[in-house]
């Protein structure tokens, strides 16, 4: 007999005003791919139930991935209100947790990315972030109990302090390398 899978909502945050990039980054290529197209690619491998993209009004999301697209028009509060939004939804469709990544981290890969999900199944604290030596970040994933407070965040801290305050056991190694975010033109050199 199969386990039962858990149903868990990967969320695509890609509702940023890319104002420090000089434009719309996520459509800048790197490999010939672009950088929405990249993220949106690993977690869609991700073994999660629902695709949820979080994104600026007219963002174009890569065809054939089968994401549902929620237009946040409160994306000038910051990251917070693309957290809500997306958790909202996770919340309505029944989801046991989210898994939520950043778009303009195109270096994650999938792997890191169930291994998130499989950690915060199974760890006490039920929930999981990216650990790169002494650095806590996205992307997470937080199981339902922590939908309340995802919710409850304002601003644009994203979910950094409960990733703070969560035990170190919670914390899923990868190389620093694949979590270089893109922010700038020059963060596109190799």
């Amino acid at each position: 007999m199969t386990p039962k899978q858990p149903k868990i909502a990967a969320l695509l945050l890609a509702a940023g005003h890319s104002s420090r990039f000089g434009g719309n980054k996520l459509a800048a290529k790197i490999g010939g791919h672009s950088i929405l197209e990249r993220s949106a690619t690993a977690l869609a491998k991700a073994n999660c139930c629902w695709l949820i993209a979080v994104s600026a009004p007219a963002t174009p999301l890569p065809p054939d991935l089968g994401f549902q697209s929620i237009e946040n028009q409160e994306r000038d509060e910051g990251i917070a209100s693309s957290i809500r939004l997306g958790v909202s939804r996770a919340d309505d469709l029944g989801a046991e947790g989210v898994l939520i990544a950043l778009a303009d981290m195109p270096y994650v890969e999938t792997h890191h990315l169930q291994a998130l999900i499989d950690h915060a199944l199974a760890t006490p604290a039920q929930l999981s972030f990216t650990a790169a030596g002494d650095l806590r970040l996205a992307p997470a994933a937080f199981l339902r109990r922590w939908f309340p407070a995802l919710l409850a965040l304002h601003g644009d801290e994203g979910a950094r302090s409960i990733i703070r305050d969560a035990p170190d056991n919670a914390g899923v190694e990868t190389l620093i390398a694949s979590l270089r975010d893109i922010d700038r033109l020059e963060d596109l050199k190799p």
